[in-house]
């Protein structure tokens, strides 16, 4: 697999996915069938895809599908979701009813061979696989080893999907460590935790930034590459 390098781009549904490798398109609630389609011919092409909870559940003018969610993603993400459960009852289930709310039960999200439990802010989805694997697993009375994290191989490319919302970063670094060392993803520049690093290119010269969000300063050995 070709070398992909950590750089981030705000991008609308209007450019040309083919320049990108992979793409996150979080609360992607409201789609139309152009963009889904678009997005599945991304992944057909090789490029990994990242879809969090009820994605493409609604079109555009916010109308339910006839699928269940992920709707219009379902079969490239390999699962299926006949129902969700809120962290408390106090929220009703929006999507199949309140059989399902788990009553004052307690859930948290495990990834194999990490001790930390991470806490959903606000619900959980009932994944079943239906051909994807699974990533990271629900820990708590009822849902107990239920899927949360899958990711599903689709002609030449991925669905990563994510059925859960959290505040705790470390939920999601530890899924893109998985993603890094799958799909063999590598630093722009080797920096310590806390420092973000992005380039741009302007001709044959690249151009490199590096933003400290830590309230310390941070020592980075810099080497240059070749070109």
């Amino acid at each position: 697999m070709k070398t992909i390098r950590r750089n981030i781009d705000v991008i609308p549904e209007t450019v040309d996915f083919a320049t990108y490798k992979i793409i996150a398109a979080p609360g992607l609630k409201l789609v139309s069938e152009k963009t889904a389609k678009k997005l599945e011919l991304f992944v057909e092409n090789g490029g990994i895809l990242i879809l969090n909870k009820e994605c493409g559940i609604k079109d555009t003018l916010s109308r339910f599908g006839s699928k269940l969610p992920p709707g219009l993603f379902q079969e490239m993400a390999g699962i299926k979701i006949p129902a969700t459960s809120s962290k408390s009852s106090m929220s009703g289930n929006l999507i199949m009813g309140q059989d399902n709310q788990m009553k004052n039960q307690t859930f948290g999200l495990n990834f194999p061979g990490l001790k930390t439990v991470f806490q959903p802010l606000t619900l959980i989805e009932q994944i079943e696989l239906k051909g994807a694997e699974a990533l990271a697993f629900v820990s708590g009375s009822g849902l107990e080893g239920k899927p949360v994290v899958t990711l599903n191989k689709w002609e030449n490319g991925y669905v990563v999907y994510v059925g859960s919302d959290y505040g705790d970063i470390g939920f999601y670094e530890a899924w893109a460590e998985i993603l890094i060392s799958k799909f063999a993803i590598q630093p722009i520049l080797n920096v310590p935790k806390g420092v973000d690093v992005l380039s741009r290119f302007k001709g044959n010269k690249e151009f490199i930034f590096l933003l400290n969000y830590t309230s310390q300063p941070r020592e980075i050995n810099y080497t240059r590459r070749n070109g």
